[in-house]
């Protein structure tokens, strides 16, 4: 009873979306405070200096403080200069694009969207990530702004300024948790040097394509949808498509090691349970296999399913049980 009983196990077991789930997920933890702390003064240094300074596209800046922001110093300094390089090329493909797609939309939508796509692709099979996802962003949204300059100048101009937008954003975020992040404590062992610049199923896992596909349809969904109506003022949600999936797919990698220890939580709970008993022996595996298949995140939702499956049938069931009750 006791390990039953044991909290070192018990938050594995809690449903999805339930009151304790929010409740272990929303726990203050170590570095919370700090990093959110971090995050909402640098978001509101960026939006005084934009306005200040009337530096445009002060919407990148803003965002440039969460896709920056790591767990430790080292990682975020890393991830803006990647950041840095990543919007340094993307500013000089967008050019590029732009000898061939000014003036001809026909052509500007299609790139921006295949873009896009190869960014999204390359932040999943690529060994530097953030980089291939600055270069995807910042190519398909410098291709976004070509309806609101009169002039190519004023074009070229305008898409300057998203690097410096980029630029400034990265620094503000860097130089505050430079400043405010404690230092992490020291790892144990160093993680293994990577053979290749690619990761090893980066070709031949579907999941990656599927993840890009997904990811371009949704912001050029957003991108053709406030262009046709002429609500430029929304174009926000095309940066937010993009971040939303980034943030996402750091949550996805974070949950592999908790859904990894939460399969072993549950095993060995229901391992003191099953002395005999074939029955909970049965569902002892099956729930680690659901759960090593779904992740710890949706288990709730699997067994929710599974029981409006088993109302539904027995809704179905119940006519002719009271048809057979009342001939008896």
């Amino acid at each position: 009873m006791n390990s039953m009983s044991s909290s070192a196990v018990q938050p594995a077991m809690l449903p999805f979306g339930s009151l304790g789930w929010f409740k272990r997920e929303l726990a203050p933890t170590g570095l919370r405070e700090i990093r959110t702390a971090i995050m909402v003064g640098g978001t509101v240094l960026c939006v005084i200096i934009s306005m200040a300074l009337q530096v445009p596209e002060v919407t990148l800046s803003a965002y440039m403080v969460f896709f920056i922001s790591q767990k430790t110093k080292h990682l975020t300094i890393l991830i803006g200069l990647l950041g840095l390089i990543g919007a340094t090329i993307g500013i000089g493909e967008t050019l590029l694009l732009y000898k061939f797609t000014y003036g001809h939309p026909e052509l500007r939508i299609p790139g921006m969207a295949m873009a896009l796509f190869l960014g999204m692709w390359l932040s999943r099979v690529f060994v530097l990530g953030p980089v291939g996802f600055i270069i995807g962003f910042v190519a398909s949204y410098g291709q976004s702004v070509a309806e609101q300059a009169p002039s190519p100048e004023l074009l070229v101009r305008g898409v300057l300024w998203i690097w410096v937008a980029i630029a400034y954003g990265v620094a503000v975020t860097v130089v505050l948790n430079s400043l405010f992040l404690p230092d992490a404590a020291s790892a144990g062992a160093e993680p293994p040097k990577p053979k290749s610049l690619f990761v090893p199923d980066a070709f031949t896992n579907p999941a990656h394509v599927h993840f890009a596909l997904k990811v371009t349809f949704a912001a050029m969904f957003c991108y053709i949808f406030y262009s046709a109506i002429d609500w430029t003022g929304i174009h926000t949600a095309f940066i937010t498509c993009t971040f939303r999936c980034n943030a996402a797919q750091g949550c996805a990698q974070d949950r592999r090691l908790r859904d990894r220890r939460s399969t072993r939580a549950l095993h060995h709970r229901f391992s003191n349970a099953a002395h005999g008993n074939h029955r909970v022996a049965r569902r002892r595996r099956r729930l680690c296999l659901c759960h090593r298949r779904l992740g710890c995140h949706r288990i709730g939702a699997h067994f929710l399913r599974g029981f409006t499956d088993r109302v539904r049938f027995l809704l179905q069931r119940l006519p002719r049980l009271c048809a057979r009750h009342r001939s008896r």
